[in-house]
């Protein structure tokens, strides 16, 4: 805890406000107060105590007590203490218990003891505790970690009372000392430390018998026995791992010569389904023989159709004649005078129907074979029907070969892909590793940068104090120059004040004399209380307001300090990035998340590829087995043709 501040008002022997400044003392000040008995050494030790705890230095005093009895009764007697303490700055207000007039009406009113508590470690105040004075003893209590008690005995032990701290027994004196410089973390280290070191004991009994146990089932006398053994199994076990790469080498080679084998077998198996098939062609071939008899028949009868067609149209003319004859026989009686004519036209019909007699034998020998050219004509259209399903199977045949074939090339174009892509996620690890280093280590550049903006600021704004407080120094100066003119033309006017007042026959409040031949003369420019009063008055703001300035610059020291520490520590981490160019920087970390963002890319390429390498895989097999379908289908297609054109 540094003291920076300490404002006394109606306290102890002070009648009126006291200000003491420890700041003007320096950094680290080594002082001494002095003073008569009497003089208000202890009340400055006592305000600082009764600040913090409500108590005196003694404990000994009511807290009624403190209030001056020699104050203007309307002022409040009260104490205001600024301190530092873990890098804050505090203030302290708190005011006794006391009896102070009634705002209305005569007689005295009694107001209770109070306090607020601020943090002025910001620009801006921020109040902590307000009018609850024992709030403000618990948090002081936690932030020094010391009671009032230990306070009293540790930080400002009072007169008589170092003796009692030498008399105080071990335990109380170790507990004191303990609190004081936080020694339980040391003690809480020493007891874990304890709990580890028996818990590594007991481990270490729990492995023995155990190596013991191990021992004892290896039937082995001594530990040092089992090196040697260890050493024998370990050459056993390079032998059987040399015996096992031959005998995976031997399997390897089995292995091959069993697919061959298989793949022979399947060659023998093609070749007999190949020879049944040629024996089946041959027996057919006797048939497909006849059945081209049958179509050469078929096609003679086709060239006699024609003359068939004749023939019927002769019987038709026949069946006319015929009826016209009929017809003729019926009207023969009525018609005697056309009889020449009738046998004319009957010789003309004997003609005919002997021509008629051949052409039914003609026809005859036509219907014979027309059972033949109705087999001709169906044969006709079987073979129009193969050669379509012919040619639809070979374009089938073409149509998937050509698939096929591009299937193959798109698989390897796939698998040849597949290479340059594997290379890439290959690096995708190290990759990941670099970006999220590097992406740590722009943040933390990026914190540097920062940093040191706020460096540069509070550096401007500590220079800017720093003229402040010369000038607010000039201010002060002057202020207190101005005080000590008013001060001394006010001591040096009080000779003409008092002979002023003088009386003739009245003594001199001075010398007693009841004569006054040679009263002091007024120089006209006499100086009034109300004058110094105020000239007192703004000296202490002047000072108030330089030593809170002079806090704030103390404050803007620290904050830099601290800030170049953190930036030295989080350069010195970076290395070279920390001084490199912030924007080739982001762009070299910019093209390797690229990078890194190229093999996920390839990486998910790659795991698609392998997704449709393996349906083109499994889509190319059910082409090979179409297309064996197709081939077979396309043999069996050829064989019916050949047979069907023989026919």
């Amino acid at each position: 805890m540094v003291p920076l501040y300490l404002h006394l008002q109606a306290f102890g022997p002070f009648a009126d406000e006291q200000k003491l400044d420890f700041t003007q003392l320096g950094s680290n000040p080594l002082f001494l107060i002095n003073g008569p008995t009497g003089a208000g050494k202890s009340t400055l030790l006592d305000a600082i105590c009764f600040a913090l705890y409500g108590e005196t230095t003694g404990g000994e005093k009511d807290p009624r007590s403190l209030r001056s009895d020699l104050a203007d009764p309307a002022t409040v007697a009260r104490v205001v203490f600024g301190f530092r303490l873990g890098g804050k700055v505090y203030e302290i207000q708190r005011q006794p218990a006391q009896r102070v007039p009634k705002t209305r009406g005569s007689g005295l009113r009694e107001i209770a003891t109070e306090g607020t508590m601020l943090d002025l470690t910001d620009a801006t105040p921020k109040v902590l505790v307000a009018k609850k004075a024992g709030q403000i003893t618990d948090y002081v209590e936690s932030l020094t970690g010391l009671k009032a008690e230990q306070f009293r005995k540790v930080m400002v032990l009072p007169q008589g009372k170092f003796r009692e701290l030498l008399l105080e027994t071990s335990l109380k004196r170790e507990a004191l000392f303990a609190q004081l410089f936080q020694t339980d973390v040391f003690r809480q280290i020493e007891l874990q430390l304890q709990e580890r070191a028996k818990d590594i004991r007991t481990r270490r009994e729990a492995n023995e018998l155990q190596i013991a146990g191990l021992l004892e089932q290896a039937d082995i006398a001594e530990e040092k026995l089992l090196a040697a053994d260890i050493a024998e199994l370990v050459s056993s076990e390079a032998l059987a791992r040399a015996r096992r790469a031959d005998t995976a080498d031997l399997h390897m080679r089995a292995q091959r010569k069993i697919d061959e084998a298989r793949r022979i077998r399947t060659q023998f198996e093609q070749r007999d389904a190949l020879a049944a098939q040629l024996a089946q062609l041959e027996q057919r071939q006797s048939a497909v023989a006849g059945q081209e008899g049958a179509l050469r028949q078929a096609r003679a009868a086709a060239q006699l159709r024609q003359w068939h067609d004749g023939a019927e149209q002769i019987s038709q003319r026949l069946a006319l004649t015929q009826a016209r004859l009929a017809d003729g026989q019926l009207r023969l009686e009525a018609l005697t005078q056309q009889l020449a004519q009738e046998k004319a036209d009957q010789a003309t019909h004997a003609i005919a129907y002997e021509q008629t007699a051949a052409l039914n034998v003609e026809r005859g020998r036509l219907q014979a074979l027309f059972p033949k050219a109705q087999e001709w004509h169906r044969q006709q259209q079987l073979l129009a029907t193969l050669n379509a399903d012919l040619t639809q199977a070979r374009l089938a045949l073409q149509a998937q070969t050509a698939e096929q074939q591009a299937r193959l090339e798109r698989m390897a174009g796939i698998k040849q892909e597949h290479k340059a892509l594997q290379a890439m996620v290959a690096a995708l690890p190290e990759q990941s590793v670099v970006v999220a280093h590097n992406k740590a280590r722009l943040s933390e550049r990026l914190a540097c940068d920062a940093l040191a903006g706020r460096l540069k600021a509070l550096r401007d704004e500590h220079a800017a104090a720093a003229n402040e407080q010369g000038r607010m120094q000039n201010g002060l100066r002057s202020a207190q120059h101005e005080q000590d003119r008013l001060e001394l033309a006010w001591h040096q006017s009080q000779a003409s004040r008092l002979a002023a007042r003088l009386q003739q026959g009245l003594p001199c409040p001075v010398c007693g004399s009841v004569s006054h031949p040679a009263p002091a003369p007024s120089d006209g420019h006499e100086i009034s209380d109300q004058m110094l009063r105020q000239a007192r008055q703004h000296v202490q703001a002047a000072g108030q307001r330089l030593a809170a300035h002079e806090a704030r610059l103390t404050q803007l020291a620290r904050q830099c300090d601290e800030v170049q520490t953190e930036l030295d520590q989080r350069r010195q981490a970076l290395g070279q990035d920390a001084h490199s160019d912030l924007v080739q920087l982001q762009r070299r970390f910019k093209e390797q998340e690229l990078q890194l963002q190229a093999s996920q890319s390839a990486r998910q390429k790659l795991d698609e590829g392998m997704r449709l390498l393996a349906r083109l895989e499994q889509d190319q097999q059910t082409l090979e087995q179409t297309l064996t379908g197709l081939r077979t289908r396309l043999q069996t297609l050829s064989v019916t043709q050949a047979a069907s054109k023989r026919r």
